[in-house]
């Protein structure tokens, strides 16, 4: 997309990180079954 390559020739601001994201603080821990589910949607819907 054109507003892409528009972001990638501007470049964007550099971002200060304070910590990396764990379990319980921005990630969350999907189940196996979770997973398998996830994974049959992308699948289905990219059409792997």
């Amino acid at each position: 997309m054109a507003w892409q390559i528009a972001m990638f020739k501007k470049g964007t601001p550099y971002v200060q990180i304070i910590r990396p994201c764990t379990v319980g603080d921005g990630i969350i821990k999907l189940s196996e079954k979770e997973a398998s589910d996830f994974a049959g949607l992308y699948e289905k819907r990219h059409q792997i």
